[in-house]
């Protein structure tokens, strides 16, 4: 079960630039979900319809920590995106699925570079 202290986020983007200047950042800014995925932290991304920013479903031990990690975006790095953070509890069983339960359960690892 997930620690009391432990949250998640819904990370919410919005694009300050045209795709053509992202995709000079996508590689890098894949390389950057991906670690976090590693790291157990996030659970899902993707971009909205229409591609106007993108969603991170993710977890962590505190507002501040998921805060820094979006500053890492190479997209925020970069100026091209900004990034709105909402923290929620989802709460204990049944009000949440296997599948996020699994998810919540599985332990956070240290990041990877």
């Amino acid at each position: 079960m997930m620690n009391e202290e432990e949250n998640m986020f819904v990370a919410i983007s919005v694009y300050l630039k045209p795709l053509e200047e992202l995709d000079q950042f996508a590689a890098a800014h894949g390389a950057w979900l991906m670690k976090h995925y590693a790291s157990g932290r996030i659970l899902g991304s993707g971009r909205r319809v229409p591609p106007v920013g993108g969603v991170i479903l993710a977890r962590g031990e505190s507002l501040e920590e998921m805060q820094a990690i979006l500053a890492e975006d190479p997209f925020s790095q970069n100026g091209l995106a900004k990034y709105e953070l909402f923290e929620f509890n989802p709460g204990l069983l049944p009000r949440r699925s296997p599948e996020l339960e699994a998810f919540l359960s599985k332990p956070l690892r240290q990041e990877t570079v």
